[in-house]
């Protein structure tokens, strides 16, 4: 690889995969402005370091959810997982394709408490209805919280 203006300490951190010393890098040399993530860039990288990355972005503020998935399908659950709870308005164009308990919740939520989602998260439910109770069972059956309230909604 040929890495232009990347510090060795940054080139070292890459060739490790240790991403989360990386993302602390990336941002203290960009501080204070510390943006999205755009991920269009993810799916042009080896499948395994791809998905450790995304593991890692998922949970930091981010774009182009949909490309990311398309590549690492169900191997990028996990952190389709993280992001969409962060970003259900652009994770539902990924949600559709998969029939997943895991989502059950988020979906959930949406439905509840993000209106103009409402019809977004009722598709899903009603596609996967399966999944959704099998996801949705123990929260509505368990203690009183939001998960609960969103579970039964």
């Amino acid at each position: 690889y040929k890495y232009i203006g990347a510090s060795d300490s940054a080139i070292d951190a890459w060739e490790r995969e240790d991403f989360a010393t990386l993302i602390q890098m990336f941002k203290a040399h960009h501080a204070p402005y510390q943006g999205e993530w755009h991920l269009n860039s993810l799916p042009f990288l080896p499948m395994q370091k791809a998905i450790k990355l995304w593991e890692f972005l998922s949970k930091e503020p981010h774009t182009a959810i949909k490309p990311v998935m398309l590549y690492l399908r169900l191997a990028g659950m996990s952190g389709f997982l993280h992001s969409f709870s962060r970003y259900p308005q652009e994770g539902f164009a990924v949600a559709n394709y998969f029939a997943a308990t895991e989502l059950a919740p988020a979906v959930a939520r949406a439905f509840n408490k993000l209106k103009t989602l409402r019809q977004d998260a009722s598709s899903w439910l009603l596609k996967y209805p399966e999944h959704a109770i099998t996801g949705l069972l123990p929260a509505a059956l368990g203690k009183a919280s939001e998960a609960q309230d969103n579970a039964r909604a």
